[in-house]
């Protein structure tokens, strides 16, 4: 027999919520009581303690405990399979928080800033945003922040090409007065991109960092600062607009071909041009007769983003869809859950089809680059 302190050290239930258990009715006021008269509670009571303390954790009301431990007909297991489904929803909220905020405190970037970024998150509701864009988001900026230092520190170790000396010749347009959606700003945003293989995704990204905001705010002022932040943001969201439209293209091609033979010419010059637009042209190898292991590895990478349910590709869809189903007439939970749907059948059929094809067309490019390897080896050998 125990006394209510030694039963609250044992469950991890206060004293006073065992008091609240017992007024419920989920637990039996014990009639024993010690010589200072406390209360002593049997192992029994510390069993049922211990029960409701597994149900609360499954976030059990006490209405529901109670049918629980008092009703002959209730059927747990229906209601088991009910609380696993809300856990598991969320499961999958707290996971995208996590990633949310280890994506903040790696990239040292305001949430409002981010949020700004991300493209069409205006678009969803909250809920929405949870189950698509957010996970999408934090993967992308995680993946943005690691992308945009390398590509920092390519420029930084690599003078030759003259990124900062380029790079100023834009700003120098700012001081100027030019307007962010100026021609001019832009084909010079677009010269720079194409000179030093920088996707404009990963500069807007860069921009954002607060070790190249604050250099940039002190060499070069706020407004010229936020003026060359908007014509990045205007030629990266061209530049994402574009390459969704040719994946959009280009997956609607493959689908129709079937791709049941990736060794043929015409699908693989077609998973080329597709690897090619998913990756901005940047990732995917100069030479793909000659791949470098980095660029294979991107490669993989990028297929295996494509496969999954939260990738740009399916949030896109969703977006689509959900503006399709809205000008049918239908609104609110009832359009949500057709979309969703409608996203769902192009995930199952892409990843039925096009995603095995773009795995065999990799292996072929790895097996046929381990094969020069070898004829070289054995030659100098």
């Amino acid at each position: 027999m125990k006394t209510v302190t030694e039963v609250s050290k044992i469950t991890g239930i206060i004293p006073q919520r065992i008091n609240d258990y017992e007024k419920a009715g989920l637990l039996e006021k014990p009639t024993s009581r010690n010589k200072y008269q406390y209360r002593l509670y049997s192992d029994r009571e510390i069993v049922r303690l211990w029960q409701i303390r597994f149900y609360k954790e499954l976030d059990y009301t006490i209405p529901q405990m109670k049918r629980i431990f008092t009703d002959p007909a209730y059927q747990p297991e229906i209601e088991l399979a009910k609380q696993i489904r809300l856990l598991e929803e969320k499961k999958e909220k707290i996971e995208a928080l996590l990633l949310q905020a280890k994506a903040l405190q790696q990239s040292g970037l305001d949430l409002a800033v981010a949020y700004e970024i991300v493209p069409g998150v205006n678009q969803f509701t909250y809920d929405e945003a949870a189950k698509f864009a957010f996970p999408l988001w934090s993967k992308s900026l995680l993946a943005a922040v690691e992308d945009a230092k390398t590509e920092a520190e390519e420029c930084e170790n690599d003078s030759d090409e003259g990124f900062f000396e380029d790079l100023d010749g834009v700003l120098e347009l700012f001081e100027s007065g030019c307007d962010p959606s100026d021609p001019a700003a832009q084909a010079n945003l677009r010269a720079l991109k194409q000179r030093h293989g920088m996707p404009l995704a990963s500069l807007r990204w860069m921009l954002e960092a607060r070790e190249v905001k604050e250099a940039l705010l002190e060499t070069h002022g706020a407004q010229v600062y936020e003026a060359f932040r908007e014509a990045v943001r205007i030629a990266a969201e061209a530049e994402s607009a574009e390459v969704q439209a040719q994946a959009r293209i280009s997956i609607t091609r493959l689908l129709k071909m079937q791709v049941a033979n990736p060794e043929q010419k015409e699908v693989q010059e077609e998973l080329a041009r597709f690897l090619r637009s998913v990756s901005y042209g940047e990732r995917f190898p100069e030479d793909p007769e000659n791949p470098k292991d980095h660029e294979i590895e991107a490669m993989e990478t990028m297929i295996q983003q494509f496969a999954d349910r939260d990738s740009a590709f399916y949030a896109a869809e969703y977006r689509a869809r959900l503006a399709q189903v809205a000008r049918g007439g239908k609104a609110g939970p009832e359009a949500q859950a057709e979309a969703a749907a409608c996203t769902d059948r192009q995930h199952i059929k892409v990843n039925e089809t096009l995603v095995p094809a773009l795995r065999v067309y990799l292996k072929n490019i790895k097996e046929k680059a381990e094969h020069r390897c070898a004829v070289r080896r054995d030659r100098n050998e």
